[in-house]
């Protein structure tokens, strides 16, 4: 998947980080001009250049560096709302910025794109794991985890943890 291969890590920098990945070699000013700057290049990538690889490049370095940049943010949700060929890298940088956050919802919608995106069943299958555990634990939808955890059983019926997990939700669903 693109999210994981040598282009994405070469052209991002490697994966986003949740948290400020800023070097202790930049004072903070340093840092906000370089967040301005590469927010600016994006800008002028996306609505002047048409060079839309390169503005996720740059949102993507934004959010590494200042991961509560809302700018950066709604920039790279306008992308993802344009879907391919740009939703899998923009659900690649706004996953962690989603889960530290806790827009759950947000999340979510980032991880079904990776799920459609992943390499191997086994990925899928935890994604929609995942997915299926967001929406029980984190925004009390155990019908849509239920959903969620359906989706894994479909990829591989014989997946036990799956099994079980379906059961207790039925379980309570019932009760």
């Amino acid at each position: 998947s693109y999210a994981h291969s040598p282009e994405y890590e070469l052209e991002a920098g490697g994966p986003p980080a949740v948290e400020s990945t800023a070097s202790p070699m930049y004072t903070e000013d340093e840092i906000e001009q370089l967040v301005e700057l590469r927010f600016e290049l994006g800008h002028v990538c996306k609505h002047h250049l048409g060079a839309h690889d390169q503005a996720i490049t740059s949102f993507g370095v934004v959010m590494r560096m200042r991961p509560n940049e809302e700018r950066a943010v709604t920039e790279l949700e306008d992308y993802f709302r344009q879907g391919e060929p740009y939703a899998v890298p923009v659900a690649t940088i706004l996953e962690p910025v989603h889960e530290v956050h806790g827009r759950w919802h947000d999340l979510i919608r980032c991880l079904r794109v990776l799920a459609e995106d992943a390499d191997t069943t086994e990925e899928k299958v935890s994604i929609h794991e995942r997915i299926g555990s967001l929406y029980v634990e984190e925004t009390g939808e155990p019908k849509l985890g239920f959903s969620a955890y359906g989706d894994a059983l479909r990829l591989e019926p014989d997946h036990p943890a799956v099994r079980q997990k379906l059961s207790m939700l039925a379980d309570a669903l019932v009760a």
